[in-house]
């Protein structure tokens, strides 16, 4: 997670610096009582609703249904919660207060709220398409770089073996179809919850998305405590960000 966290960021800047239109000048300063309207949409909805051409689309399904469930799943459940799941065995061995708690409890519910304020989101001015574009490709190529050099530490730096990194090949398509199963149970209880938050609860200029992706992130992680297998909570979160990418589309 630190290096996806801090590693990121860097790789962003760096990959951005050679895509297309980055040494293009900076736009003209634009007065405040010019500027828009703030936006609190998800970012990969603004691109959407700017620019809804098919190259459009095929950049959000490669940035929200491959890249983030991949990436997010490796960094929260795989490296953070398998963490702290052995840092919670081995204190519960002499800490008899964790002892009385739920086994995973801690783990699971200390992911699920970082992943939730990773995801904090407050209204902003509009972003031109070219530039959301932009920004969206070198993110994703970066999470891309961060999981390929995680991967390649882990593998050489430990040892790690493909059990380690949460996958069976012999069980995928069952934990792919576990993956769906369990998605198709849970997913309207999380988008309804979100449509509830949105409408009642947060104000119009916060995102609603941390509790619905709290709830998500509860479940993706007491399927991986369970399984200690990452398939499965791929496809959750794969199912569910292609879901809400279909009601985007819907809502053009």
């Amino acid at each position: 997670l630190v290096l996806f966290e801090l590693v990121s960021p860097l790789l962003v800047v760096l990959v951005g610096s050679f895509l297309p239109g980055a040494s293009r000048p900076d736009p003209p300063v634009v007065e405040p009582a010019a500027v828009e309207p703030v936006d609190v949409q998800h970012p990969v909805v603004d691109l959407l609703n700017a620019d809804p051409g098919p190259a459009t689309w095929l950049l959000c399904i490669l940035v929200a249904v491959v890249v983030a469930p991949v990436a997010e799943e490796f960094a929260y459940r795989l490296v953070l919660q398998g963490w702290l799941e052995a840092e919670e065995r081995r204190v519960r061995r002499w800490l008899p207060e964790v002892r009385r708690l739920v086994p995973g409890l801690i783990p699971v519910v200390t992911v699920s709220t970082l992943f939730a304020l990773r995801h904090f989101r407050t209204a902003s001015a509009p972003i031109e398409p070219e530039v959301l574009r932009q920004q969206m490709l070198s993110a994703s190529v970066a999470s891309l770089a961060a999981l390929g050099l995680a991967v390649l530490v882990l593998r050489f730096g430990s040892g790690a073996t493909l059990a380690d990194f949460g996958f069976d090949r012999k069980k995928l398509l069952g934990d792919v179809g576990l993956g769906v199963f369990l998605f198709a149970a849970v997913a309207a209880p999380i988008l309804l919850v979100q449509l509830l938050a949105t409408e009642f609860v947060f104000p119009s200029n916060v995102a609603a998305d941390p509790v619905p992706l709290f709830l998500l992130a509860v479940v993706l992680g007491i399927v991986y405590y369970r399984t200690h297998r990452i398939t499965p909570v791929i496809a959750i979160h794969l199912a569910l960000n292609a879901t809400s990418l279909g009601l985007a589309w819907l809502q053009r």
